[in-house]
């Protein structure tokens, strides 16, 4: 099964779940009224298929029972399923996931560009740049508002990839979104998969970067960077926010 037709079953699943579970009981008493009150009518007695509404009246009642049932018992899964992947970054700061992100991210072939403050990376991958948002990493469920903001951001930045990542799951007209705008998804199980075998001591001082200093230029907002070309290729820098209207730099404290 390829990747959209897969989404597209997955998309339909989370759009059945998310389906309100009351009219189940009230589908089931009218069809129970419905099926009885045909069962003893004189007028259908007549009919070879008559004695079907006898069956029916039970039947039925008992499909939508059964199935309003099925919906509550997989949200409730999901539900648990989400909160389990949650549980995992308890007690976790910020800084450690954005750091266990970028070492899974780079385990996997992307290089970090630069890093920004509240969840925001720029990564590159054969020559493909990725603009990565974990700015609800904690959350139980993401919509379509977040995937909306990080492809607005992409647009602003001329970025054609973006990848979203949270702990919890997204919506499914979040999915629908994203899978349209070339947004790739991750969530809590895709995450737990990603982050396998990654742990805070394997990362060097040099990936993680310490808290931001002031630029040196006009006083703003620095990011952590790494220089992609040039003698200092690979090094990492702070690098103001501001550019290209102002390229103040600073190099990167080393570790003790």
């Amino acid at each position: 099964m390829d990747r959209r037709r897969k989404h597209h079953v997955q998309a339909a699943w989370r759009s059945l779940i998310a389906m309100p579970v009351w009219p189940a009981p009230m589908l089931a008493a009218l069809s129970f009224l419905l099926c009885n009150a045909l069962a003893d009518s004189p007028m259908l007695a007549a009919l070879p298929a008559a004695h079907w509404f006898a069956w029916l009246q039970y039947l039925l009642p008992a499909l939508w029972l059964g199935l309003g049932g099925l919906l509550l018992l997989a949200r409730r899964r999901g539900l648990a399923a989400s909160q389990r992947q949650r549980r995992l970054f308890d007690g976790m700061r910020r800084s450690q996931f954005d750091a266990l992100l970028v070492e899974a991210l780079r385990l996997r072939g992307y290089q970090l560009l630069d890093q920004r403050p509240a969840g925001e990376l720029r990564v590159e991958k054969a020559g493909r740049v990725w603009l990565v948002h974990s700015q609800a990493w904690r959350s139980n469920r993401v919509g379509l508002a977040s995937v909306r903001d990080l492809y607005w951001l992409m647009q602003a930045e001329g970025v054609t990839q973006g990848m979203l990542v949270t702990a919890g799951m997204f919506s499914a007209r979040a999915e629908q979104f994203a899978l349209a705008r070339g947004i790739r998804l991750i969530d809590g199980p895709v995450l737990r998969r990603l982050l396998q075998g990654v742990s805070l001591p394997s990362i060097s001082a040099e990936q993680s970067p310490p808290p931001a200093p002031a630029c040196p230029g006009c006083g703003g907002d620095m990011v952590w960077r790494v220089a992609r070309q040039g003698q200092h290729a690979g090094k990492a820098f702070w690098g103001c926010m501001a550019y290209p209207a102002c390229c103040g730099v600073q190099v990167a404290a080393k570790a003790d």
